[in-house]
């Protein structure tokens, strides 16, 4: 095999492994997202949760107020959850 083909092989190899770290840059940047989104979600959760229980400790009502909280009553039913893009 002469020099200018190995270089040839070298590039394409190169070039391969280029497209592969811009690939696997972008399924990294998404599953941030997702678990940036994630995170929201666990923490809007035990917000919900803490509410319920001191409302329990009280002697209150364990439900929260529907409508009262904006965010919490996006969080009681499954269209206000936000779903990571899978794409």
């Amino acid at each position: 095999m002469s020099a200018e083909q190995k270089l040839i092989d070298l590039e394409c190899r190169y070039a391969e492994l280029e497209h592969t770290v811009h690939e696997l840059n972008a399924v990294v940047t998404e599953q941030a997202r997702a678990i940036d989104t994630l995170a929201t979600q666990v923490r809007k959760l035990k917000n919900v949760v803490e509410t319920v229980a001191e409302r329990q400790h009280d002697g209150g009502s364990m439900a929260p107020e529907i409508g009262s909280d904006a965010e919490m009553t996006g969080l009681l039913s499954p269209e206000g959850w936000d779903a990571p893009s899978s794409g």
